[in-house]
């Protein structure tokens, strides 16, 4: 039963999002889209929803793999 729990966990659901900041020190967002139900749109649409009419900038795109997928964002001012 626990597996199965764990397994629709992992399915389900929308991107999520942590704080953080950039290298270069602006605030910023790593928006994670990992798992089978999710993917980059997921990221990308997050950002959006975070950001609204300013937009964002892209920092870093990492993990190609579908288990892991990040996006580090920064909104702009």
């Amino acid at each position: 039963m626990r597996a199965i729990v764990c397994c629709v966990a992992l399915l389900a659901g929308c991107a999520d999002a942590h704080s953080t900041y950039a290298p270069d020190g602006r605030r910023a967002a790593v928006v994670k889209c990992g798992g089978w139900a999710r993917d980059w749109g997921m990221c990308y649409q997050k950002a959006g929803e975070l950001c609204g009419a300013r937009g964002y900038d892209v920092l870093n795109k990492s993990g190609e793999s579908f288990m892991d997928r990040d996006l580090l964002i920064a909104c702009r001012p």
